[in-house]
């Protein structure tokens, strides 16, 4: 297994993780409060986080928190390199997706498959 580091000690959306009610001019305290926060000036804005990047021997993950009217969500990315073939390069980009869905559905619990082929 990968050993993850996180550049940060802080963990998305827990800057204070005890606090998750919005401080005084209504922003989360993971909000950045700053132009990547729409909430407080755009009809439908929504509040974002600092983007957190864990390097990996494999690559870099990078998560960055958002929430708006409708709820709150969690944009994960990774930059990762692929093998050179590209028959091995197909395989690996729909095995990391595989293996994401199975881990999307353990840690949140099955969802509705309405978007793979």
């Amino acid at each position: 297994m990968t050993a993850l580091t996180p550049r940060t000690t802080k963990h998305i959306g827990q800057t204070e993780p005890d606090r998750t009610a919005p401080r005084a001019g209504g922003h989360p305290p993971w909000c950045t409060r700053d132009h990547r926060c729409t909430a407080a000036h755009v009809t439908g804005g929504e509040h974002v986080s600092q983007p957190e990047r864990w390097k990996t021997s494999h690559g870099t993950l990078i998560a960055t928190r958002y929430h708006n009217a409708q709820g709150g969500w969690v944009e994960i990315r990774t930059i990762t390199r692929l093998d050179p073939q590209e028959a091995i390069a197909q395989a690996q980009c729909r095995h990391l997706i595989a293996v994401t869905h199975t881990v999307f559905n353990r840690v949140l619990g099955p969802g509705k498959d309405t978007n793979h082929a």
